[in-house]
């Protein structure tokens, strides 16, 4: 999983890497349900609460689930404002001098209609689930195995 988080982070514009990390969070969240059966009395109640411990993991989950009015993963075009710049890889900073100041993202789309960078988000819920599954003490194996979000950690 952690591997198809970063090839999607990689990305930042493959629809078909950010479904397949969703996708394998998803089956992360019944991975750790199967390990841990006592924390709750059967699989749809643990993941309601996993959902309710982080609103980006909630997110993904939702969308894995496919279900009416599930959020909705698209690729539009964002305008940036001049704090931004300085968060851009030299890549995405070409695109926006030939896009008017604007670059394309990655964005899940909630039911309420607001959006949510795929980048951060899948961030977020991995930071979510890796304290779950192993408690919050080796900083270090989390900035190696879990991509920090853009302009956070990247000279690392």
């Amino acid at each position: 999983m952690w591997d198809a988080v970063a090839e999607a982070c990689a990305a930042p514009m493959s629809l078909r890497k950010a479904r397949l990390a969703i996708a394998l969070v998803d089956s992360y969240a019944d991975r750790l349900y199967a390990a841990h059966p006592a924390r709750a009395e059967d699989i749809l109640i643990f993941r309601a609460q996993l959902s309710a411990t982080s609103p980006p993991l909630a997110l993904l989950l939702a969308f894995a689930e496919q279900k009416a009015g599930a959020p909705e993963l698209r690729l539009e075009t964002t305008p940036l404002s001049p704090s931004d710049y300085n968060r851009l890889s030299e890549a995405e900073y070409m695109v926006s001098l030939y896009n008017n100041a604007t670059i394309p993202r990655l964005l899940l789309i909630a039911p309420d209609g607001s959006r949510h960078d795929v980048q951060q988000t899948l961030h977020d819920a991995l930071e979510t689930l890796r304290n779950l599954a192993w408690g919050d003490t080796d900083r270090t194996l989390q900035h190696r195995v879990i991509p920090p979000p853009r302009g956070e950690g990247s000279e690392a």
